[in-house]
């Protein structure tokens, strides 16, 4: 069946996008489940329309979590990964678990030729995020995140923590004082985190609001103050 529907809003780094139907009849809104509370091993079932074949089924497990695949948006990325075959066509259908409850959003695949069919590997968005997005984008009518504005890698040193490797200018964490070299133990308190972990604290985080990140710097444990700001559209 086909409706009429319109745009609420869309986010461009999630990939993701809120329709609203018109007049819908008939219609059963699937159970959500908590995707948080996925594991690898997990069954899940991808249902989408690939190739434009029309509706397909397919079965696969969990193969991993927090994925991300390296693009530019990687800070944003926290992809489900199934060996469920997901192709053209699929993105923006269901993943659901062995109680046909929504898991995540078939999102990509990557890996893939033109003539590859079920290799490659497959990525879903988890729907805690995508709802998440959702709820932001009806409140908002867009989403907003914090922008820290640091390049990073995890450290090699057997005491762990987060080296900076570059600060963009003018950035909330170049007027902080963060410097090239430092290494972050702390963010507001919370220790051991990852690259990931740590930016999507700072994506969650309303602009303006003042975090601590302490960072060891020539031997020396530094609280600095940072005022995170809303993420540039660039």
């Amino acid at each position: 069946r086909e409706f009429k529907a319109k745009l609420v809003g869309k986010d461009e780094q999630s990939d993701i996008a809120l329709v609203q139907i018109e007049k819908p009849t008939n219609l059963t809104a699937i159970k959500m489940a908590d995707s948080d509370k996925l594991r690898v091993g997990d069954f899940t079932v991808a249902i989408g329309n690939p190739f434009g074949l029309g509706q397909t089924v397919t079965s696969g497990i969990v193969s991993a979590l927090g994925r991300s695949t390296g693009s530019d948006s990687g800070a944003y990325e926290n992809y489900i990964q199934t060996d469920a075959a997901v192709n053209r066509g699929n993105s923006g259908g269901a993943l659901i678990n062995s109680a046909g409850e929504l898991v995540g959003i078939s999102t990509l695949s990557i890996g893939k030729t033109a003539n590859e069919i079920a290799e490659g590997l497959n990525f879903a968005i988890p729907i805690s995020i995508a709802n998440d997005v959702l709820y932001k984008i009806i409140r908002d009518g867009r989403v907003i995140r914090g922008y820290f504005g640091v390049q990073s890698e995890i450290s090699s040193n057997s005491n762990g923590g987060i080296v900076i490797t570059g600060v963009t200018a003018n950035s909330p964490a170049a007027k902080a004082g963060i410097q090239v070299g430092d290494v972050i133990l702390r963010l507001n308190k919370q220790d051991n985190l990852s690259i990931r972990e740590m930016m999507q604290i700072i994506s969650d985080t309303k602009p303006n609001t003042e975090v601590i990140v302490t960072v060891s710097r020539l031997g020396k444990v530094i609280d600095l103050p940072v005022v995170i700001e809303e993420l540039p559209s660039n």
